[in-house]
């Protein structure tokens, strides 16, 4: 299971670098979230703050339930 994650993790990391890669190149703007704020940053690296993130952080915990 823990090779699938790493797989999993791996190639939505390559992805989301092909996007950005591409996104550059056509000239368009993405929007990315740091520190609890929506920034775009366009194609030429400017970052432009557009405001704080609508839902907070949850931390998820993982449950064995049993099915009777």
């Amino acid at each position: 299971m823990d090779k699938e994650l790493s797989t999993l993790k791996k190639a939505q990391k390559l992805g989301a670098e092909k996007a950005q890669s591409l996104s550059k190149a056509l000239g368009l703007s993405i929007a990315v979230v740091k520190d609890d704020e929506v920034v775009s940053i366009s194609s030429d690296g400017k970052e432009t703050k557009i405001g704080k993130v609508a839902f907070g952080r949850v931390k998820v915990t993982k449950k064995s339930y049993v099915i009777k």
